[in-house]
């Protein structure tokens, strides 16, 4: 059973296993917001882009328009 997706994507060249962050809070179910709580991970764990985890700038739908946000992928 699979309790996070796991991903393989490519990171500088290497097919790695990755989870996305963001369904790594639901599942944590995490009260903080995910942009607060992502960037706090990503410090204490001294985490490099593009080496521990990846970042995808995403179009977001809403009602208002698009915005832009940004997916992170960490890596196992």
């Amino acid at each position: 059973m699979e309790l996070v997706k796991v991903e393989q994507l490519d990171i500088d060249g290497e097919e790695v296993p990755t989870v996305d962050a963001r369904g790594l809070w639901e599942f944590l179910e995490i009260k903080r917001q995910f942009t607060d709580w992502i960037r706090d991970q990503i410090g204490r764990g001294r985490f490099v882009e593009n080496r521990d985890y990846i970042v995808f700038h995403e179009k977001v739908k809403n009602p208002s328009g698009g915005r832009f946000a940004d997916e992170y992928h960490l890596t196992l």
